[in-house]
């Protein structure tokens, strides 16, 4: 029935080959960013504080999407909007560390959405600095220090890979 199709519409030569036949579109049609936006907003997502920069120079961001990526090497992975404030000094300082978020974290993930880039983000939660001076939750679920091995532009944001140099783990409830 296939090749009849084909050969109805002259795709068949005299020895019976087939030409292959290719519609492309002229628009490549997605969805809105606004319905690409409501969409991702109900999907659930572990959240973590990822945190990066050192002394006064600190900075931070709520990050829905941290993912494993492997387990050997340890890394984990996470995208950052290229216009975000938290951007270059992650860049910059090529470390972060991921703080889980869990139950009782309300106060520290407002300050980070509300307050403006540095200090004033890790005015909740009593934050102590790791051995490089980066930020640390004492009270995470789970705290994941690590170094960037890799970036990767994609559309409006960058895919931040990070190889796990030390973690610590607190049983709370997520």
């Amino acid at each position: 029935a296939m090749v009849d199709y084909a050969a109805t519409h002259g795709w068949v030569d005299e020895r019976g080959d087939i030409r292959a036949h290719m519609v492309v579109s002229e628009h490549d049609q997605v969805v809105s960013v606004d319905d690409f936006k409501a969409a991702m907003r109900s999907l659930p997502a572990g959240i973590s504080a990822v945190t990066t920069g050192d002394g006064e120079h600190v900075a931070g961001m709520i990050v829905s999407g941290l993912t494993s990526i492997s387990a050997d090497p340890p890394m984990v992975g996470f995208f950052v909007q290229q216009t975000s404030s938290a951007r270059e000094p992650l860049l910059r300082h090529g470390r972060f560390v991921a703080n889980v978020l869990g139950e009782g974290h309300e106060a520290v993930m407002q300050a980070f959405l509300g307050q403006p880039q540095g200090m004033a983000r890790f005015a909740q939660g009593g934050w102590v600095m790791n051995g490089q001076g980066t930020p640390v939750l004492p009270d995470a679920l789970a705290s994941i220090e690590c170094d960037i091995v890799c970036t990767e532009a994609l559309g409006t944001h960058d895919l931040i890979v990070g190889k796990i140099r030390k973690t610590t783990c607190r049983e709370a409830q997520p």
